[in-house]
C-alpha cells in the first residue's frame, strides 16, 4: 500500500516537472525576434534587437542606432496578438507575426517592405 502510495506520487511529481518543462519552451514573439538569424532582418544584430525590445519595455526609447548609422525604431509591439512592426530606415520596414494554424501549429509570418518613390 506504501509502495503504491510513493509510485503515485512520483508520477505526479514526474507529470509536474513535464509541465514545467513544456512553458519553459514555449516562444514568445519577443524571443522568435530576438534569437532570429540575421539574414532576416540585415539591418540589425541580435545585440540591437534586444536592446530595442528592452528599451521599449522600459519605456525610455523605442528606437537604436543600427548597422548603418541610422536610426531603427518600433513601431509596434504587441504581445497579446503576437505582432512586432519595426521600422529599420525612412524607407523599409520589418513586420512579423506568430500565426497559429487549425491544428495548432505555429507560423511565422514576415513582411519585407522597402519603399522606393511610393511605399
Amino acid at each position: 500500500m506504501k509502495n503504491n502510495q510513493q509510485f503515485r506520487n512520483n508520477i505526479i511529481l514526474l507529470i509536474g516537472f513535464a509541465l514545467i518543462g513544456q512553458l519553459s519552451y514555449s516562444q514568445t514573439i519577443e524571443n522568435l525576434y530576438v534569437n532570429m538569424p540575421d539574414f532576416l532582418n540585415p539591418t540589425l544584430s541580435k545585440q540591437n534587437r534586444f536592446e530595442l525590445l528592452e528599451y521599449h519595455k522600459a519605456h525610455l526609447s523605442d528606437s537604436t542606432t543600427n548597422r548603418f548609422e541610422n536610426q531603427t525604431s518600433l513601431v509596434l509591439m504587441d504581445t497579446v496578438n503576437e505582432h512586432i512592426v519595426v521600422k529599420n530606415t525612412a524607407v523599409s520596414s520589418f513586420d512579423m507575426k506568430l500565426l497559429t494554424l487549425e491544428d495548432s501549429t505555429l507560423v511565422i509570418g514576415i513582411i519585407r517592405t522597402v519603399c522606393a518613390p511610393v511605399c
